[in-house]
C-alpha cells in the first residue's frame, strides 16, 4: 500500500513478537489445560488487542495515555496487577489441587436369602369325603438389596484457575493492559507511516501485518503444546506447569510496573 512500509514494520517488530511474554505464557497454559482450542481462544484475543491499540494510536487516544503520567502508570498498576493476580491464582491452584489418594475398595456385604416357612397342616374345615390336609404355602425368598458402597468421596474434577475468566478475554485483556503494547503503535508503527496522509487506514493495515506475525507464532506454539498435551496431562507435569506459568506471570507484571 502506497505511503505504508510493511515489510520494514514486519522486519521490526519481529523481534518484539518473538519476546515471551504474557500471550504465549496464557497459551501454553490454556492449551496444557483445555486442548487446542483454548489456544486459539487465547489468539483471538491478542489479536483484538493488537487492533484496539492501533485504533486507539491512529485517533490519538493513546498519545494522551502516554503523555500523561498519572494515567500511564494507572494504565502500568492494572496490567501488572492483572497478571500477578492470574499468577498468583495459579500458585494458589497448584497448592491447594493435589492428586487424591486411591480409596480403598468398599466392601460389598452379601445378600441374604431367609429360609422359606412351611406352616404346619391344619384339620378344620374336613369335608365328608375324607380328611385332607391343607396345602402347605411357602413363601418366596427375598433377596435383600447390597447396601451402599461406604468409602470416601470421589474428588471432584479439577477445577482450572481460569474458570469464570474466557480465554478469549484472558488473551485480549493480557495485551491491552501491557503499555509496551501501545507504544508499539505509538513510537514504532508512525516511523513506517506517510506523515502527510490518513493514519487510520495505513495504521490497522500494519495492524493486520502485525496480528498475522503474531498468530502465525502463537499457532506453532498452540501446536507444539497440543503435541505435548499427554505428556503435560499428568498431575505431577500440571501442578508444575501451573506453578512456572504462575511465576512467570508474577514476573511479567513485576517488570511491567516497574519499567
Amino acid at each position: 500500500m502506497h505511503g505504508v512500509s510493511v515489510l520494514g514494520f514486519l522486519v521490526a517488530v519481529a523481534p518484539i513478537t518473538a519476546t515471551p511474554g504474557a500471550s504465549l505464557t496464557l497459551v501454553v497454559s490454556r492449551v496444557a489445560a483445555g486442548g487446542r482450542r483454548q489456544g486459539w481462544w487465547v489468539i483471538l484475543g491478542t489479536v483484538t488487542g493488537i487492533y484496539l491499540h492501533a485504533t486507539l494510536a491512529a485517533v490519538g487516544l493513546a498519545a494522551l495515555v502516554l503523555r500523561s503520567a498519572q494515567a500511564f502508570w494507572v494504565v502500568k498498576v492494572i496490567g501488572a496487577g492483572y497478571l500477578v493476580g492470574l499468577g498468583l491464582w495459579l500458585l494458589w491452584s497448584a497448592t491447594r489441587h493435589r492428586q487424591p489418594h486411591s480409596p480403598a475398595p468398599a466392601t460389598i456385604p452379601e445378600p441374604t436369602i431367609p429360609e422359606p416357612t412351611i406352616p404346619e397342616p391344619t384339620t378344620s374345615g374336613l369335608t365328608t369325603a375324607g380328611p385332607t390336609a391343607a396345602e402347605p404355602t411357602i413363601s418366596e425368598p427375598t433377596i435383600s438389596e447390597p447396601a451402599a458402597a461406604s468409602g470416601p468421596a470421589v474428588p471432584r474434577s479439577r477445577r482450572l484457575p481460569w474458570r469464570g475468566h474466557h480465554p478469549y478475554l484472558q488473551g485480549l485483556l493480557g495485551n491491552v493492559l501491557n503499555p509496551k503494547a501501545a507504544a508499539v503503535y505509538l513510537t514504532l508503527a508512525p516511523q513506517f507511516l506517510d506523515p502527510h496522509r490518513s493514519v487510520l487506514v495505513p495504521m490497522l493495515v500494519l495492524a493486520t501485518a502485525h496480528a498475522a506475525l503474531h498468530t502465525c507464532w502463537l499457532a506453532g506454539w498452540t501446536a507444539i503444546s497440543g503435541a505435548a498435551a499427554r505428556l503435560l496431562s499428568t498431575a505431577r507435569v500440571r501442578r508444575a506447569l501451573d506453578r512456572l506459568t504462575g511465576a512467570i506471570l508474577i514476573g511479567l507484571g513485576i517488570r511491567t510496573v516497574t519499567d
